[in-house]
């Protein structure tokens, strides 16, 4: 195969970072997918490369793809290393031009930010609902005894306890375990609530201490690629598609939230859900929910 290039749309801030900072310096490629690329750094940074249009602090987006019979496997091998340039990214064949891709840095939260808590119950009936009863679907298909497991550490101790990190964390099967996935999107709703929501600062920085030494400690009963998601959750780097669904919840309307929860429901074989139902349980640990009787809703919809 000759030489390809591919031009990017955009260029997480944090990718861009990383490439400035290490500019001329290899990377490895570490897996590659029909649709992305993870690039893996001597002092274990991920960069992401994809094909999917969800953007993120460390993803580098490619634009005019011909997705008929298009896969990164026919041009890249695992193995492989990369070089790293400030305008573009070599991987053999492949050429990645990144010197006019937009910077993306995430949402953040609108300029005159006011929190309605008048809606917000409503948005977590709803979120609870519809991720319950999709996550609820999957329980003979997932880890059997995945939904059985979470249940019992919310009745008991709660999913930031030291026997829960070490039950979940890693429990499940594919590229990002389920479990792992659940934490993703806690530790996501954790620290947007944390950086972007002043008050609910101080429940959600208590929140944030306890689950960065946890998860922290435990990133070895995990693959590579699902401990750098959980790191990256917890350093408040997550895809827009998590993102949306928070910034909705706080500053959007019912509408948009229900639009946000469908997006990330949708995506990946069962990742979506359980990110889904990751934020769901971060959102209702800030708010104090578990004691409004809404686990055992939540349980009868995961494990019947």
């Amino acid at each position: 195969m000759g030489k390809k290039c591919l031009y990017a749309w955009s260029l997480g801030s944090y990718a861009k970072k990383i490439i400035n900072d290490k500019g001329g310096q290899k990377a490895l490629v570490a897996h590659v997918f029909d649709n992305t690329i993870y690039l893996r750094m001597n002092d274990d940074e991920l960069i992401l490369i994809s094909t999917y249009p969800w953007r993120s602090p460390f993803t580098i987006n490619l634009a005019g793809i011909d997705y008929d019979g298009f896969s990164f496997k026919s041009i890249v091998s695992p193995l492989q290393k990369a070089v790293l340039l400030t305008d573009k990214i070599m991987m053999g064949e492949l050429s990645i031009d990144i010197g006019e891709a937009r910077v993306y840095s995430g949402l953040g939260k609108p300029a005159s930010s006011h929190v309605d808590n008048n809606y917000l119950g409503h948005k977590l009936r709803l979120l609870l609902y519809t991720a319950g009863i999709i996550a609820g679907g999957l329980r003979n298909t997932s880890t059997p005894y995945l939904h059985s497991r979470v249940c019992e550490y919310l009745n008991s101790d709660g999913l930031l306890s030291d026997n829960a990190m070490d039950s979940l964390i890693g429990l499940g099967e594919g590229f990002t375990p389920s479990g792992d996935d659940i934490y993703v999107g806690l530790s996501s709703a954790i620290t947007y609530t944390y950086s972007y929501v002043d008050e609910k600062r101080d429940v959600a920085s208590s929140y944030l201490s306890r689950i960065k030494e946890g998860i922290s400690a435990r990133l070895n009963q995990t693959t590579w690629a699902s401990g750098m998601y959980l790191r990256y959750a917890l350093s408040g780097l997550y895809d827009e598609t998590i993102e949306k669904i928070l910034y909705d919840f706080y500053y959007g309307d019912i509408q948009d939230f229900y639009s946000s929860v469908v997006h990330l429901l949708r995506r990946g074989h069962e990742s979506g859900v359980y990110l889904a139902l990751g934020v769901l349980l971060g959102l209702l640990s800030i708010y104090n929910s578990f004691k409004l009787n809404w686990t055992n809703k939540l349980c009868s919809l995961l494990i019947g």
